[in-house]
């Protein structure tokens, strides 16, 4: 019998310590660590235990963080001395390329200010994953859907990536034959800044860099909000599984079951409004320049003349674009869906079974409207899909009539 309870004993401690390792930040850490050396959050002991997070202005990433600012700045200050080389800013490429690489360093500017507040943030969502233990386990296969939305958003990001250059590439060596270098690719490909530059390796080096940087911050940006979404909306999910599950039993349930169920409940759009706190500017980033490539892609595609490879990238990079903005809304929609998930069940309950907690529950699930907003400019549900579709027809056809007339006057 000692040998038993010694085992039992065991197996508690074992099963205790997994619990309190199955939490938020533990299944982020990884994706935490990729933003990071991209400068993204700069907190520190991301990869140790959430009670050790803590925010310092005076460490090594914040001023990694800061020096990749100062370079993309750079590279932006750059198209403002052409000027004198007789370029155009309102020209739709140069303005498109100052808008990329502006977006990048805003959103190093929102992580880092997500940062200063992202310890104690952490520290709540974990303390909400141990009460939910309690009465739910840990959501299934989260850590492995977390893994693969990262794979997918990364992987084909850096596919667009690698297919941008060789479709350049490939272009210039059809235009150049055998006299192609290096340098040709790099006096064309940005031509704004070797006309300030002087191009070298170094320089040459350097506008790669900054713009395979700029690629995935992007791509990182859209995936944050993914995976907070999926994490959220799956802990909603579980309280609609429960009532599902106990649905036989329910008229045998007391008014305290109820009463845990509307708390449980509460404590996740609290949560869900905590986190649009913190990153509804980071939402708002996403979609506006998400829409805006997605705008400029489709101009192009009135007025430019490819060839084979340059259609194949087209294509690509514009499917590449709807899926991102389809994914990051589908996604952050889901918490939306899930969050009203136990009003079928609840109005389907007999009367016996109603009392004060289930009407209380029911007001709430009707008037919280939980969601990701955009600054409260705009909510995140399954309609704003059709939403960005009727936007983006209306402001094509501004962008045509602005080029337009950009082009007569000039």
């Amino acid at each position: 019998m000692v040998y038993v309870v010694a085992g039992n004993k065991i197996l508690d401690s074992i099963r205790s310590k997994n619990a309190e390792s199955r939490n938020f930040h533990n299944s982020l850490r990884y994706f935490l660590v990729i933003s990071q050396a991209f400068g993204l959050l700069p907190v520190e002991n991301i990869r140790q235990p959430h009670q050790k997070l803590q925010f310092r202005w005076k460490s090594f990433k914040v001023l990694y963080t800061c020096v990749l600012i100062l370079l993309t700045g750079f590279f932006i200050l750059t198209t403002f001395f052409v000027y004198k080389h007789g370029y155009n800013l309102s020209d739709l490429g140069t303005f498109n390329e100052l808008f990329y690489h502006s977006g990048t360093i805003v959103t190093l500017i929102l992580y880092l200010r997500l940062a200063r507040k992202w310890p104690n943030f952490a520290k709540c969502w974990c303390r909400m994953d141990k009460i939910m233990a309690r009465n739910y386990n840990y959501p299934k296969k989260l850590d492995k859907r977390l893994r693969i939305c990262t794979a997918i958003c990364l992987t084909l990001s850096i596919v667009d990536y690698i297919s941008n250059v060789y479709c350049r590439y490939h272009a210039l060596e059809k235009t150049f034959g055998e006299n192609y270098n290096y340098k040709i690719y790099y006096e064309h490909s940005f031509h704004k800044f070797f006309k300030v530059i002087p191009i070298n390796i170094f320089t040459a080096s350097y506008c790669s860099l900054i713009t395979f940087h700029a690629t995935l911050v992007q791509a990182i940006n859209d995936l944050f909000i993914i995976l907070f979404s999926v994490v959220l909306a799956l802990r909603f999910k579980q309280i609609t599984q429960r009532l599902e599950g106990d649905f036989p039993q329910l008229q045998e349930k007391p008014q305290e079951y109820w009463m845990e169920i509307r708390e449980d409940y509460d404590r996740l759009s609290t949560l869900c409004k905590e986190l649009d706190d913190h990153v509804s500017y980071i939402v708002l980033l996403s979609y506006s320049t998400n829409i805006f490539f997605l705008l400029v892609q489709l101009y192009n595609s009135l007025e430019l003349v490819m060839g084979a490879v340059g259609k194949i990238y087209f294509v690509f990079s514009f499917v590449h674009l709807i899926f991102r903005i389809v994914f990051v809304s589908l996604h952050g929609a889901w918490i939306n869906d899930e969050s009203l998930g136990p009003v079928n069940i609840l109005n389907s309950i007999s009367s016996k079974c109603y009392n004060i907690e289930v009407r209380r529950l029911l007001m709430q699930i009707g008037f919280d409207n939980v969601a990701l907003t955009g600054c409260r400019m705009f909510k995140i549900t399954r309609g704003i899909i059709l939403s960005i579709a009727g936007a983006v027809v209306t402001y094509e056809l501004v962008l045509i009539q602005f080029n337009v007339a950009t082009t007569e006057a000039n």
